[in-house]
């Protein structure tokens, strides 16, 4: 008898990674003035410095791991990865086209847009076939907005790109062979291996035999979603990178309607990542699709619809889009069938088969342990997107009159639930108090007063706003083992801090940050108002109040026994001496933006503080550990 283990949820991958934050650079651009030198700039500032994102193989093996190396050398985009740079090898792997499907997602159909930016943000980390793989992408994807036709979408595609270019020329060999057998698959499979395989080409993961087997899935399943992802899982080579990639094609092409439901649904609407932000690595796949519908409204003048607006410091489910369970997950066992579905902007929550007085949870991770995930390859680090202070929001309806209890809850690191007011119907509101961090989890625990069967009450929203307010001691933090990374390399990392550079570890006194290390937490579309820091006297320590990135953040500077403000932006660093310091064992500074001032050593001194968003970090910038032991933070 076969036995199928129960996966938990799926940790963080490159392919998800790329998309999802390199269209970052368009906050701050728009499609005339963005450049391949700003999203250079914005990699940098996404990435984590030899953590998570990439595959990190080391310089001449990896490309990204090469490009981002050049990029902190000071070698500026497109030449960071160039040919000419790097070798015509490194520059062909696969990466250009694996992280080019944003670009088809935002053009809202134009063809030659998609293209365009693609080529742009390939040209940071890759050359030649390696740009026109990501040309070709992102122009299907844009293409399939309109188009229903697979096979006039690989042409729209095909459009795009440099016909002496290698890519195109086996594009083309490969539906010169569909058209000869065109009922064949297996032949043409046999036909890839045995012309284009990776024994054909230098490196490790070369980009042409990807394609190659990304083109004879599109034509071969001849529209069919499940037949298409069939056939390119079954290929083999980099299987998660070709089916991502078709995948968006297909899915544009098809829309939400013609995906079986099997693809969807055990993702759960939740999507994980292994950026620098760590409120961000926690997110949902529909809220990701309406970050992707603000950039595209945004870049082309088109108002955002009232209901997919964001405001900032407040997270808002959004249960309009099939099967956007925004993460919420029931529990299920012999007392309480339940299941979940999204009808008109509702959450419904199926009472299918629930005992008497056995109240079951409606549950919604804000933070993943390492037993909640699976395959943590990619690195993944998280802070909690629910901390003490936020206040959350909870919208319940009753309409067939079930006379359900429900209680809105949260659950802390320690496995301690506080739960809130119980109602039957209407709105109810929480402040999460003061509890173990990171806070696990938020949610509803319902109660059936008679057996309950076929029935429903819904969730008519869900919300928080972000208040946040309490202290970390860094002693009553807990190390984590992820386990194996990509290199098969024991993968730690510290409860609640998203350890962006460098190393750490608890110790019965506090957190040793080790030199040249750097580490976030809270969320970065908040202004705090005061940030309080109790660390060992430091030779080079930053105190971040607002840390939107790698390279741009605000905050106060420890160094040389004076006390800076600065500010850093990509290539800028401006310091401004506040003070001379006396060392000391003990160093407290705080930095209350509210009021306007900094208090150091017993002195308060005013500064002038601009309202800047951004999380909190702390940076150790010495060649020296350095011990902190308290750091409060309000908003």
């Amino acid at each position: 008898m076969t036995r199928t283990k129960k996966r938990g949820q799926f940790a963080a991958d490159d392919d998800s990674n790329g998309p999802l934050f390199f269209v970052r650079v368009m906050e701050d651009h728009t499609l005339d003035n963005v450049t391949a030198e700003a999203m250079g700039d914005n990699l940098l500032n996404v990435v984590s410095a030899l953590h998570g994102f990439f595959w990190w193989g080391g310089p001449g093996i990896a490309t990204e791991h090469t490009a981002w190396d050049n990029l902190m050398k000071g070698i500026k985009a497109p030449q960071s990865g160039s040919a000419a740079q790097n070798t015509q090898a490194i520059a062909e792997q696969i990466g250009g086209q694996i992280f080019s499907d944003c670009w088809g997602y935002i053009s809202l159909g134009n063809i030659q847009e998609a293209a365009d930016l693609a080529a742009m943000m390939s040209s940071v980390t890759h050359d030649m076939d390696g740009i026109e793989g990501g040309k070709f992408v992102a122009a299907c994807i844009a293409a399939a907005w309109n188009d229903p036709d697979i096979y006039s979408v690989i042409e729209k595609g095909l459009s795009v790109l440099d016909p002496d270019s290698s890519y195109y020329k086996t594009m083309r060999e490969v539906i010169g062979f569909y058209h000869a057998h065109p009922e064949d698959p297996d032949a043409c499979i046999a036909w890839i291996e045995s012309t284009h395989g990776y024994d054909k080409y230098p490196g490790v993961c070369h980009i042409l035999p990807n394609s190659a087997i990304m083109m004879y899935g599109m034509l071969y399943g001849k529209g069919d979603f499940d037949r298409t992802m069939g056939l390119i899982a079954d290929a083999g080579c980099d299987t998660d990178c070709n089916l991502g990639n078709v995948g968006s094609v297909m899915g544009m092409l098809k829309g939400a309607a013609g995906i079986d439901e099997k693809w969807i649904r055990p993702m759960q609407d939740i999507l994980l990542s292994s950026s620098s932000i760590g409120t961000d690595n926690i997110t949902e796949i529909s809220s990701s699709a309406l970050y992707f519908t603000r950039i595209a409204c945004a870049l082309h003048g088109i108002p955002v619809p009232a209901e997919y607006e964001k405001v900032p410091g407040q997270y808002k489910a959004d249960f309009l889009m099939p099967y956007a369970v925004n993460g919420f997950i029931p529990d299920t066992d012999r007392y309480h069938a339940c299941t979940l579905r999204t009808v008109h902007n509702t959450l419904r929550i199926c009472l299918d088969d629930i005992q008497p007085h056995s109240p079951f949870m409606i549950r919604k991770k804000t933070y993943f342990r390492p037993e909640d995930v699976y395959d943590c390859r990619y690195e993944p680090q998280f802070a909690a997107v629910l901390e003490p202070g936020d206040i959350f929001t909870y919208e319940i309806a009753d309409p067939y009159q079930t006379n359900a209890s429900v209680t809105p809850y949260i659950k802390d690191y320690a496995g301690n639930y506080f739960f809130g007011e119980t109602i039957r119907e209407g709105t109810v509101t929480m402040t999460v108090p003061a509890c173990r961090i990171p806070v696990l989890e938020t949610g509803l625990q319902i109660e059936l007063p008679v057996l309950t069967r076929r029935t429903s009450v819904e969730l008519l929203s869900f919300s928080f706003e972000k208040h946040p307010a309490y202290t970390v001691n860094f002693a009553d933090l807990h190390d984590e083992d992820r386990g194996l990374d990509i290199g098969s390399v024991r993968h730690h990392t510290i409860s609640g801090l998203n350890l962006y550079k460098g190393g750490a570890e608890i110790t019965d006194t506090g957190l040793v940050l080790k030199q040249e290390s750097a580490f976030n937490l809270s969320c970065r579309d908040i202004t705090l108002q005061k940030v309080t820091l109790e660390t060992q006297f430091p030779e080079d320590l930053i105190l971040a109040y607002a840390w939107r990135g790698c390279r741009d953040y605000s905050g106060l500077r420890i160094k040389d026994g004076r006390l800076y403000h600065i500010h850093k932006k990509n290539d800028s660093l401006e310091e401004t001496v506040i003070c001379d310091l006396n060392v000391q064992p003990v160093l407290t500074i705080q930095a209350d933006i509210g009021n306007g001032t900094v208090t150091v050593q017993n002195r308060t001194v005013p500064v002038s503080f601009a309202e800047e968003k951004g999380a909190a970090g702390i940076l150790n910038e010495s060649a020296a550990p350095v011990i902190l032991n308290k750091l409060q933070i309000l908003s």
